[in-house]
């Protein structure tokens, strides 16, 4: 240009139509289609360099042939969007300008007005340079409650973006108050170039903050909902109301913090007059809560013998569809030996644990109740919050824990998904007696001493006694798997009205579950497994109950161990 001879300076443009130049004659604005559409690209005249601009999209926007090129828009002299503090703490407010390269800038007058009863200016000073200013001088006046005028000069043109100046508040205000940052009578020069001032806020952070227990303790419904027991390593996720272009109103995650050994959780620093959401959830944890006589609570309550809370059924609705049937005391009695490792509707909601919220009522806040046949999880909105909110609590309910016995551990490493399993047997006090039971201390679940040979069947029951109330049993029974094949479990003839649910999967082990509407009654043969013997002559097996339990421990049972020995001869059919 600066010789008036054609050149080429690129060939890097696809169908370039309409051109223009910037002031300084050193940027050609191109529309061009090397991105497949109309678009605009700055082509830099000394290297030759692209630079896309922007890319059109097909059927929506189309160039004329032409291009031109506006008058520069005004300067933007501009405060911060919600610049937050702490409230008794002091803040920097910066004042913002973009680009002035090239405009011959060389002083700024401007005023900012403010909320006196939430910012004071500094005391000692009220304003500064900014990262523009370095060598220029700065005035202020803070003289008027409300209002700070600053004026700056400098000795050369300003160039680049960012601040011009920055202004010392201390915070005198409580938590969710704000402040207009209303920047007034601005100008830049003596008017030339044009400026507009973009208006600013300063807002004190706002906390949530809360506490989950769990739903209930063992026992009858009214005094034990809720419990004190605070529920550990629960995800608090938090989302904020977001606008999107495209789909409107749209739920943004933003964070999560976890519940500690109390309970406690805790959100801090959030911008007041926004939109917020939480929502807990939790993953496995069960320390042994979900039981067989979880199975037979649900039995009962099916059939009209007993009726559960509200937040019961939410416990005992595995299935998730909104209803309580025996299906859903089926999935317990797996869950409890193991056959299956998550609830259904557990895999619905993306959480082992459903949460119930009870919070303190605060401004702007509605709180919506767990529905896990619609896959909604329990949660507090604020729209939008105004002032932090404390005491937003929930309880916490475990899947299939319908009799409420969970009890958290809280620094221990966590158990396997299932009852029979590590440290998952449940608090010590509702654990069954481990030993050799004597005649005159209560319930005794009792195997047999037998003799047999190589090949031969062999029917093995185990006996309970003292245990009439009984509507629940667990088992986990260990044994050589060298000596004993394990070909199945049925129920005895003493509780010929109970579900058996057996996982006989893993050699050497069998997890058994029991459990009736009705009391088992009486005393004998609860539930047989039929072995055949795999061991040579002399060899040998204890038969091992490591866990024994009725009604979820609330029946203690004394063990009596029994023992297979096998002998020569031909097998006894």
């Amino acid at each position: 240009l600066a010789t008036g001879i054609p050149a080429a300076v690129t060939t890097g443009l696809v169908n370039p139509s309409g051109l223009a130049l910037n002031a300084a004659g050193t940027i050609g604005y191109v529309t061009e289609s090397s991105s497949g559409f109309q678009s605009i690209s700055a082509v830099d005249l000394a290297t030759g360099v692209i630079t896309p601009i922007f890319s059109g999209i097909e059927d929506v926007i189309s160039f004329n042939d032409g291009l031109e090129l506006s008058p520069r828009p005004p300067v933007v002299l501009s405060a911060p969007v919600a610049a937050p503090g702490l409230p008794s703490t002091s803040i920097v407010v910066p004042v913002n300008v973009d680009d002035v390269t090239g405009l011959g800038i060389l002083s700024a007058d401007f005023a900012v007005e403010f909320n006196p009863a939430v910012l004071v200016p500094g005391a000692s000073v009220a304003s500064a340079t900014g990262t523009l200013t370095g060598g220029c001088t700065v005035t202020d006046n803070s003289t008027i409650p409300g209002r700070v005028v600053i004026s700056v000069f400098c000795s050369a043109d300003l160039a680049g973006s960012g601040s011009i100046a920055e202004i010392f508040f201390n915070v005198v205000g409580i938590r969710g108050e704000g402040s207009p940052l209303e920047l007034t009578s601005v100008l830049l020069n003596e008017g030339a170039p044009g400026v507009c001032g973009s208006n600013g806020s300063f807002v004190v952070p706002v906390d949530i903050g809360g506490r989950v227990v769990y739903y209930r303790d063992p026992g009858p419904p009214a005094a034990f909902e809720p419990s004190a027991k605070p529920v550990d390593a629960a995800s608090v996720g938090l989302e904020r109301l977001d606008f999107d272009p495209m789909f409107g109103p749209t739920w943004t995650p933003i964070g999560a913090t976890a519940t500690d050994c109390s309970g406690d959780y805790g959100l801090t620093s959030l911008t007041p007059i926004l939109t917020y959401g939480i929502t807990p959830s939790k993953a496995a944890d069960y320390e042994g809560a979900v039981d067989p006589f979880d199975a037979a609570l649900n039995a009962q309550h099916v059939v009209g013998l007993i009726t559960l809370t509200a937040n019961q059924s939410l416990a005992a609705d595995v299935t998730g569809n909104g209803t309580l049937t025996s299906f859903d005391s089926a999935h317990i009695a797996q869950f409890s030996v193991g056959s299956i490792t998550q609830f259904p509707v557990a895999a619905a909601n993306g959480s082992d644990w459903s949460f119930v919220p009870a919070p303190q009522v605060e401004p702007n806040q509605s709180v919506t109740p767990p529905d896990p046949a619609a896959a909604l999880q329990g949660r507090i909105d604020y729209t939008p919050i105004v002032e932090s909110a404390e005491n937003q609590d929930f309880h916490a309910i475990l899947y299939g824990d319908v009799s409420g016995n969970w009890f958290g551990v809280c620094g221990v490493a966590r158990s396997t998904p299932h009852a029979l399993e590590g440290i998952s047997d449940g608090p010590a006090p509702q654990r069954g007696t481990a030993g050799r039971g004597k005649p005159g201390q209560g319930a005794v679940a009792s195997l047999p001493f037998l003799r047999a040979a190589p090949g031969e069947v062999i029917r093995v029951p185990v006996r309970v006694k003292g245990a009439a109330e009984a509507i629940a049993f667990l088992f986990d029974l260990r044994y050589d798997p060298a000596v004993l094949e394990l070909l199945g479990a049925e129920r005895g003839g003493e509780a010929a009205a109970f579900q058996v649910e057996a996982n006989t999967g893993e050699p050497g082990r069998a997890r058994l579950a029991l459990f009736s509407p009705s009391a088992l009654g009486g005393d004998g043969e609860i539930v047989v497994l039929r072995f055949r013997v795999v061991g040579s002559p002399r060899s040998r097996t204890a038969l091992t109950l490591v866990t024994s339990r009725a009604n979820e421990g609330r029946i203690p049972l004394a063990v009596r161990e029994g023992r297979v020995i096998v002998t020569r001869g031909s097998p006894r059919r």
